[in-house]
């Protein structure tokens, strides 16, 4: 992901914002302060509907944006919704870098951070420590993605 937030910064346009979620009437609470996520799950809730596609646009109008800094605030509160019970299922960005460049299409869910991991166990059953620790090694080698990504810790208090 912090390959593609890279790639979105040196966008000059952002020409299409394009989201789909499920599971957003399914959230007991949200505290975020992320207007556009926010103003999602109140459509979802009002409308009692399971999946929420939303479409941002610069229409015709070729000199014009969608605010940069607006796409990448509404993306990473996306990211940030609890994923057992939200499905993000698209996020996608049209944009250009310059003028005179063709439309760069990014489907930001292609960048998404995975990790795998062996867990050493003779039982069926992983013991917790053991998870624990490899969930520590994990984030220790993805710490630096994601300080790019999110911020360092503390920052912006």
């Amino acid at each position: 992901m912090p390959d593609a937030i890279a790639r979105l910064m040196k966008f000059k346009q952002v020409r299409k914002l394009h989201v789909r979620v499920a599971g957003l009437d399914r959230l007991k609470a949200f505290e975020g302060d992320n207007q556009s996520v926010n103003g999602l799950i109140n459509i979802a809730k009002g409308s009692k509907s399971p999946v929420v596609e939303l479409e941002l646009s610069a229409g015709l109008k070729r000199k014009e944006s969608v605010d940069k800094a607006g796409v990448i605030n509404t993306i990473k509160g996306l990211m940030g919704l609890p994923a057992n019970v939200v499905n993000v299922e698209k996020i996608d960005v049209r944009g250009r870098v310059d003028e005179d460049m063709p439309i760069d299409h990014l489907r930001l869910l292609d960048f998404v951070m995975t990790e795998k991991g062996a867990v050493a166990s003779e039982k069926r059953r992983v013991p917790y420590h053991s998870r624990a620790q490899a969930l520590r090694d994990a984030f220790k080698r993805r710490k630096p993605e994601l300080e790019k990504m999110f911020g360092q810790p503390g920052a912006g208090q």
